[in-house]
């Protein structure tokens, strides 16, 4: 089955928001269970002018029966917010941890470079809070405004939930 995502938007830091909202048609996220189907995390990565990521991630189809999880990606809308769809994957999560790809986090890094990082979950974990080994971050990079990713690096920081970038003007 696929899913499909809405999202509002607020022109005024979140004080109100939109009462229209807007669909995201043709997620490629299976429904399993009923449990998590598609999902956005972080916030909108402007691109360009008129050009906007976000973050999402869920099931994969082929990763229902498979020892893996979540897959990442990203969607798109070139006109400032109307309009959205499933751009890319991020990663498809096969051997990324128990979890695979989730829970990530966008930079824009001038032109058309793109910076993601996200958490993974960890091989032996079953997503209990006292797991005794920390969850590991990965990245992956875009040259092309999002429409490609790099294979995932896995990174030295672990412990890692809800990552967030941050570029400074430095």
């Amino acid at each position: 089955i696929v899913v499909s995502l809405t999202l509002r938007r607020s022109r005024d830091d979140g004080a109100t928001w939109d009462e229209r909202s807007r669909e995201i048609r043709g997620m490629p996220f299976a429904e399993p269970i009923k449990t998590i189907t598609a999902v956005t995390w972080g916030h909108v990565q402007p691109v360009e002018e008129d050009r906007l990521l976000l973050a999402v991630y869920g099931r994969p189809p082929e990763s229902i029966d498979a020892r893996w999880g979540y897959g990442m990606g990203v969607l798109a809308s070139d006109d400032g917010g109307e309009n959205w769809r499933f751009e890319s994957w991020v990663s498809r999560g096969d051997d990324l941890g128990s979890e695979g790809p989730s829970e990530t986090s966008l930079a824009h890094l001038g032109e058309e470079r793109l910076l993601a990082i996200f958490r993974t979950g960890t091989w032996g974990s079953d997503g209990a809070v006292d797991r005794e080994v920390p969850s590991a971050l990965h990245l992956a990079r875009s040259a092309d405004g999002g429409k490609t990713w790099s294979p995932p690096e896995l990174t030295e920081f672990v412990g890692g939930v809800s990552p967030q970038l941050l570029r400074l003007e430095s």
